[in-house]
């Protein structure tokens, strides 16, 4: 027997590298294969903190309601060898749609820092041309357009990592070497 499949506002309980737990919830599908209609990859509301211990269906339902800590695309199948499904909660509204990313490019007159944006829709645009369509958006917390690898997003979880400390594709963000710690355990 199958498993059912994920759908959107299912919630993941994943077991960090640490033995602290943290949650994400799947906002939508970003890629999908030709030959099967398979997701390859899922955009994912990583819920903010961690937690010393399994979650209560209330907690993780306060969890929910809040801003998420950031988004980011996964393989969320993949993401299931850490953890498991705990639950369909509704998404905000305000979070409950796939997100602009951001990915970088060389640096121009135009657009200085390099950076641009894809839509949902799949145009790309400056910085510049995105904030004045979304002046609202704050643009350093937009997901960046690569796929995280489950290990790897688990990582970023544990040491309280955000879109916001990417300064370029070049930056040594990722690494696990050096002065990056364990966040301490979060209370709901």
């Amino acid at each position: 027997m199958s498993s059912p499949p994920i759908q959107p506002g299912d919630v993941v309980e994943v077991e960090l590298a640490n033995g602290y737990w943290a949650c994400i919830q799947l906002v939508g599908l970003t890629y999908v294969t030709k030959e099967r209609d398979l997701p390859k990859s899922c955009m994912v509301r990583v819920l903010p903190g961690v937690y010393a211990s399994v979650l209560s269906d209330e907690q993780v339902g306060i969890l929910v309601s809040r801003d998420a800590a950031f988004f980011s695309q996964v393989p969320l199948r993949g993401m299931l060898s850490y953890g498991q499904v705990r639950g369909r909660w509704p998404l905000p509204d305000h979070e409950a749609d796939v997100p602009a990313t951001r990915f970088f490019w060389p640096p121009s007159a135009e657009n200085p820092r390099g950076w641009k944006v894809v839509t949902p829709d799949h145009q790309v645009m400056t910085e510049v041309e995105y904030s004045k369509l979304h002046p609202e958006i704050d643009q350093a917390m937009l997901p960046l357009d690569w796929i995280e690898t489950p290990a790897r997003l688990r990582w970023l979880i544990e040491v309280g990592w955000t879109p916001r400390v990417v300064r370029s594709r070049t930056d040594n963000w990722w690494s696990n070497k050096g002065t990056y710690r364990s966040l301490a355990p979060s209370e709901i």
